[in-house]
């Protein structure tokens, strides 16, 4: 049962007032003041900035002192000179590199690469020490006023760019030797002044302009075939060395067979010192097809070459002109100089008795353009005006402008040396890459 609550009436509780008379003894805040205890916390902490400013001003002394060493203005400005010099002429070397890599399908010429990086070393250190300017040295030409000094500088400087364009002139044509069956041939002649722009193939991957000033490549596509002969007699006749873009299976068939005509024009050509190229074995567009299919399009015709000569060629042609960059880069990989053109007589256009002459005017009208006189000519030995017309008009117009002389194969173009036209096969020459 459960227990009831006893309720209290409101009369029953007493209610009392708050006691507000405060603490009756002192505060620990009274105590504290009493004993002076906020006055030396308020000392003891001026007391502590001041000693941290101290210390940080005494360490900033310290780092000042030890950082600083006083080296006198002529010593800074060897220092800046080396600074940048070698900064430049590491550049110079990794370019250099990069350029024998392209070019030299057999080695690189370390001692030739670091002879000319000490020369290019010589020049930045004079240019930079001469030209930089530096509070030791603000006049590069004394007693003239300083308002002048900044012209004379890049006077100097584009002075310097001009001379540097032109390379020292190889040696005068006369001796010649012969390497690999192939008469090397020497001209006089230099890099053209706007090499740069010229050697633009080092970023795209093909070489679409000769870089020697007033010489000229002639070049022929799509043979052999049976008007070949004819051109490699007018050659003979002339002088003149060209550059054979061969097919294995275009206008010719059987390339390889002893039986047909073409091994003897072939080995003609090697022996009377023209380059030969590769140009596919089926004339198709390489950048129609996969990697696989372009593998065998030019393997083919190296085994071919091979049989025929003994060693295969290092330079090729895209048919039509056309090889995107996934090409390219793998027939870079196989071992080729890719090789364009930019003067095209489109004799393949203009094959008849009543429209040669319109190649032989496109070829006097580019050739002696504002884009200079060096050039690498397109032409195709399969065409009989070609064989018959125009090749003995266009080397007759090169004679009257005394540009006979300046006849080159396209690794003239490049200043390679004929050994470096042709290479042997390699351990993995008969492996079909994936």
């Amino acid at each position: 049962m459960a227990r009831r609550r006893r309720e209290r009436s409101p009369s029953d509780i007493k209610l009392k007032q708050p006691d507000r008379t405060g603490p009756s003894e002192k505060t620990l805040l009274q105590l504290a003041d009493e004993r002076g205890l906020f006055e030396q916390a308020l000392k003891k902490e001026q007391a502590n900035k001041k000693n941290t400013k101290a210390a940080a001003e005494k360490k900033d002394q310290a780092d000042d002192d030890g950082s600083e060493l006083e080296l006198s203005p002529a010593t800074e400005r060897i220092l800046d000179t080396l600074l940048w010099s070698v900064s430049i002429t590491m550049l110079h070397f990794t370019l250099d590199v990069l350029v024998q890599h392209q070019y030299s399908v057999n080695r690189i010429e370390w001692p030739k690469v670091w002879a000319r990086t000490g020369q290019a070393w010589l020049v930045f250190a004079m240019l930079v020490y001469t030209l930089h300017l530096h509070p030791s040295s603000p006049r590069i030409v004394p007693r003239l006023p300083d308002r002048v000094q900044p012209a004379i500088r890049q006077a100097v400087f584009f002075s310097s760019r001009h001379c540097s364009s032109s390379p020292p002139t190889p040696p005068q044509p006369g001796h010649s030797t012969v390497k690999h069956g192939v008469p090397e041939q020497r001209y006089a002649t230099k890099l053209d002044p706007e090499w740069l722009t010229k050697l633009n193939f080092l970023f795209n991957g093909m070489l679409k302009h000769c870089a020697v000033t007033g010489a000229t490549a002639l070049t022929f596509d799509d043979g052999p075939f049976i008007y070949t002969s004819h051109i490699l007699d007018q050659l003979e006749t002339w002088g003149v060395k060209a550059t054979f873009f061969v097919n294995g299976d275009n206008w010719s068939r059987n390339i390889d067979d002893e039986s047909t005509p073409w091994p003897a024009l072939l080995r003609r050509m090697l022996n009377a010192g023209h380059q030969i190229g590769i140009h596919g074995w089926s004339h198709i567009n390489m950048s129609s097809i996969d990697n696989a299919t372009r593998y065998h399009e030019i393997h083919d015709l190296e085994v071919a070459l091979f049989k025929i000569l003994g060693k295969i060629p290092t330079y090729f042609r895209p048919p039509y002109g056309d090889c995107h960059i996934q090409c390219i880069t793998q027939l870079h990989d196989m071992g080729y100089h890719v090789v364009g053109w930019d003067l095209d007589t489109r004799d393949w256009e203009y094959s008849t008795e009543a429209t040669w002459e319109l190649s032989l005017k496109k070829f006097k009208s580019r050739h002696n353009d504002k884009h200079g006189d060096n050039h690498l000519v397109l032409m195709h030995d399969v065409q009989q005006m070609t064989a018959s017309d125009l090749l003995p008009a266009i080397l007759q117009s090169l004679k009257n402008d005394n540009h006979d002389r300046h006849n080159v194969t396209v690794g003239d173009c490049l200043f390679d040396p004929p050994q470096n036209w042709y290479r042997l096969p390699g351990r993995d020459w008969d492996r079909n890459p994936s």
